[in-house]
């Protein structure tokens, strides 16, 4: 069944247009960008609603990291059933290179093909083939796509906020957007084509908007057709390959050993033919900015470039070439073969490998990839263009030039170190015209002796390569990483604190950080580092007492002697603690005290400002943002918040000037865009603020956790009035969602209206509970006054206990057995106490008869039915064991 693309009747006359302009224009003219937004078919295998229980925490891992699914659902419902089905896509060309981009699965590119070549320089799968390999269950095969904050996560398939920029230069990006519900993170993620080019540049910006420090990972997944005359290129200066977690080390391209439990000795594992079993191969301490993939059969392939420095991360993964690899193929395709992935890291360089995003903090990066042709391997890359240069047995030079847009006129220079022009031509070279040449090689040279330059006309040098330059560097192959030594084996506190925050920051599933951390404290009880990341891990688990114990325990030792301290982390965390506990005095006076260090100068003066426009004070708050911005200028919650507190000082030009100027460089930031249209209203300016209020509509997609979470980003500074407005918009599209009841109940509440507060509780504890799995700090206050005003709601507590169960399990058992005994027919609640009692209290008889309750209000669950019998199978071998 072949997909088929609907074209708008514009479309005929715009390539007839197209068309046109190209015969007309010269040589330098050509390949403007045309964006089409259209419907594409493709056969799709169904996939069933997830089970609407919540999934905890089971101790599995994922990618080598914890998997952890809550608040999503577990979507592992596939089906055999295939039909064709609609999906909104982004039609992106130029001359030389065709792009659609899929918005509603993760924001992939889900196809890119060389027009020059006609050739898929990422893999097209034609079909929606689910199968269990993400984080969440659902994942797909091919296209470009990208995982964060976790690999192949949580919303690698989910649909993505995106809009279309068309830029000065004539370059058009599409911008695609997403939050993580579990980390809070966001991420900015454009692809941008430029007129007369082959590239295709990807921006990378990940943003972290919370008070608390999170690591996070970003690999880009694009995958490539293969077979057995594929190769994957390493730069040069590769001399090692090492797998996950850098447990195993091997030579490249031709192993030296076994790797991964079978023995490559002797291999060129650069060669898919070659991959036996499953791989992956990390490239080792890469120098160069640029890796690729060669189909010599095909002669073509695909080229990555990047800061190496940034992007550190060259992967080569492949299913294995042989038949288990085959069937993990064909489970994920029907008819388009087999597939490698060349993926790159940024700020990741392994798999795990996670980075530090410190709270409020953004990175940015771009990577590019471009198609190539006629080059029969790979040397060198940069914007510009791949070449290749290579010297056979018979001593003939083999010169192969590839460039990324058209040039009338451009000289190739081939030297030798010995002042030797062996080559000076002027050529035409353009993405569609590849330059090929051999020629004798002096008697008494070798390939190190050569240089190969592409110069343009303006005597700008668009490539060099010298061989000599590339060697790797002379060190011997490194030892594998070793497993952490028992706690009690490490020497010192310092070795323990290091031990606990990387198995912290790399989610690790196999090793628990706490007992490295109590050995610490063993030794030392105040240590001020170890104290310190307790303390934030409390926070982290909403124990906001506990948390302001440890920090104090930290900043006691850090003041003594009357001392101001060089860090202010452990200062800036006890401030965030007394804040969540409501001691917002307290907690001011701690925040000053961190920002008189330059680490946490940003974070204490935004969290000042929060508190400043709670209390009303809008120019203190604006003095605080202008500090805060000072050594942060790439914090969007700054520039927001300032942009509010402007608003509210009626400096509505200053307002809208920044909210404006932050779009240009966060294109899809929902608060921005919320205030420009309150501005815009404030202002009197009713039509533009009704198209304000419908791109920002269209662009958050109803999505009931992104409106959610801007509430929350108001309703932090104390203002429930826009809080309220802004969610009440999916009230008023009839999304029978429960927290969204909840929420506007609470601010309700906080705007003084109990009466109303109490209505929209009720409302929200008669909403469909369907995927209602909450998980914001935020919302254990909310839902603890929504218990408070209506003690007869049995969902509240039920939603409460589900938000805590990983973070303080004894609580949530006590919430759901409060919910229970107000509502005994709801069988989720049952299942989830079955489950608490069986994984914390170990009270398998217990657990039974709360599980068997669960199945007699609902027989029909076939998860649940799998949990009764995992019980009964327990409680048998249970019993056994005491006899």
């Amino acid at each position: 069944m072949k997909e088929k693309i609907n074209y708008p009747k514009k479309q005929y006359l715009l390539w007839s247009i197209f068309i046109l302009v190209l015969l007309l224009h010269s040589f330098s003219g050509w390949g403007q960008v045309i964006v089409q937004e259209e419907t594409i078919t493709i056969p799709t295998y169904k996939n069933g609603e997830p089970n609407p229980m919540p999934r905890f925490y089971e101790g599995r891992t994922h990618q080598g990291v914890q998997r952890r699914i809550y608040p999503y659902p577990f979507d592992d419902n596939m089906t055999t059933v295939k039909t064709d089905q609609d999906y909104h896509i982004i039609h992106v060309e130029n001359e030389f290179i065709d792009l659609g981009i899929l918005p509603q699965l993760g924001g992939r590119i889900y196809y890119a093909l060389d027009k020059t070549e006609n050739y898929n320089f990422f893999y097209r799968n034609h079909v929606i083939k689910p199968s269990l390999i993400g984080m969440l269950g659902n994942w797909i095969s091919g296209s470009l796509a990208w995982g964060y904050p976790h690999h192949h996560g949580p919303n690698t398939v989910e649909p993505m906020d995106y809009k279309i920029e068309e830029n000065t230069n004539g370059s058009k990006t599409i911008w695609i957007s997403n939050t993580d519900e579990r980390h809070r993170l966001s991420i900015l993620v454009g692809y941008t084509i430029y007129p007369n080019s082959s590239i295709v540049e990807m921006t990378i910006h990940p943003l972290n908007k919370t008070a608390i420090a999170n690591s996070f990972l970003f690999w880009a997944n694009p995958a490539v057709h293969c077979d057995s005359a594929y190769q994957v290129i390493f730069p040069p200066s590769v001399q090692y390959a090492t797998y996950h977690f850098k447990n195993d080390m091997t030579a490249w391209p031709i192993a030296d050993s076994r790797f991964m439990n079978y023995d490559f000795t002797g291999e060129d594992i650069s060669w898919w033919k070659n991959t036996h079993v499953p791989s992956s191969f990390f490239a080792w301490d890469p120098k160069e900015d640029y890796f690729g993939g060669y189909d010599h059969k095909k002669q073509a392939g695909t080229v990555w470039v990047g800061n190496h420095y940034v992007s550190p991360g060259m992967k080569y993964w492949a299913d294995g070439n042989n038949a288990a690899g085959l069937k993990i193929n064909n489970g994920l395709t029907d008819n388009d073969g087999r597939y490698i992935e060349m993926m790159a890291g940024f700020y990741s360089e392994n798999q795990p490998d996670y980075s530090w995003l410190q709270p409020y903090e953004t990175k940015l990066g771009t990577m590019i990839w471009f198609p190539v042709r006629e080059l029969e391997g790979l040397k060198y890359a940069n914007r510009n263009g791949a070449l290749n240069l290579e010297v056979t047995d018979d001593q003939i030079v083999k010169l192969r030039i590839n460039t990324t847009s058209p040039h009338k006129e451009v000289s190739v220079l081939l030297k030798s170190s010995k002042g030797q022009t062996l080559l000076q031509k002027s050529i035409i070279i353009s993405p569609s015209e590849p330059f090929k040449t051999d020629l004798p090689l002096p008697a008494g040279l070798t390939e190190d002796d050569l240089s190969v330059a592409l110069i343009d006309v303006n005597g700008t040098t668009l490539m060099f390569y010298k061989p000599s330059e590339h060697h790797p560097p002379q060190y011997p192959k490194p030892e594998p990483l070793k497993a952490l030594a028992p706690p009690e084996e490490m020497k010192s506190v310092e070795e323990l604190y290091l031990a606990g925050l990387r198995l912290n920051q790399f989610y690790n599933a196999s090793v628990d950080p706490m007992p490295y951390y109590n050995e610490a404290l063993k030794r030392d009880s105040g240590d001020y580092r170890v104290n310190t990341q307790l303390g934030i891990l409390n926070i982290k688990d909403f124990k906001w007492a506990e948390a302001e114990k440890k920090l104090r325990t930290a900043v006691n030792r850090i003041t003594a002697n009357y001392t101001r301290p060089k860090d202010g982390e452990g200062l800036y965390y006890l401030g965030v603690s007394l804040r969540a506990q409501g001691r917002i005095d307290e907690a001011y006076d701690y925040f000053y005290q961190a920002s008189w260090t330059s680490a946490w100068h940003s974070a204490s003066y935004y969290q000042l400002a929060e508190i400043d426009c709670l209390r009303r004070d809008f120019t203190t708050a604006l003095d605080h943002l202008n500090r805060s911005i000072s050594t942060n200028t790439d914090n969007p919650k700054a520039l927001n918040l300032k942009a509010i507190a402007l608003r509210k000082m009626n400096d509505l030009n200053a307002a809208k000037k920044l909210a404006s100027t932050t779009l240009k460089v966060y294109r899809i930031d929902h608060q921005a865009l919320n205030e420009l249209y309150l501005i815009d209203l404030q202002a009197g300016k009713t039509d533009q603020a009704s198209a304000d209020l419908k791109e920002l509509t269209t662009i958050m997609r109803d999505n009931v956790q992104s409106y959610l979470e801007l509430a929350t980003h108001y309703s932090n500074c104390g203002f429930y009035q826009e809080a309220t407005d802004l969610v009440s918009r999916l009230e008023k599209n009839g999304v029978t969602y429960p927290m969204i009841y909840y929420y506007i109940g609470y601010f309700q509440a906080k705007l003084g209206d109990l009466s109303k507060a109490l209505s929209y509780y009720q409302t929200a504890g008669k909403m469909p509970y369907l995927y209602c799995f909450p998980f914001r700090a935020e919302e254990i206050e909310i839902l603890q006054d929504a218990m408070k005003l209506n003690p007869s709601d049995a969902r509240a507590p039920y939603y409460l206990g589900d938000l805590l169960y990983e973070h303080q399990p004894e609580k949530a058992i006590a919430l759901w057995e409060k919910s229970s005994q107000l509502d005994n027919t709801f069988y989720i609640v049952h299942r989830n106490l079955g489950l608490a009692y069986k994984e914390i209290q170990k009270d398998y008889i217990k657990a039974l008869v709360s599980m068997d309750k669960a199945a007699a209000c609902n027989s029909d669950d076939p998860r649940l039915l799998f949990e009764v019998d995992a019980l009964n199978e327990l409680n048998k071998v249970s019993a056994q064991k005491k006899i």
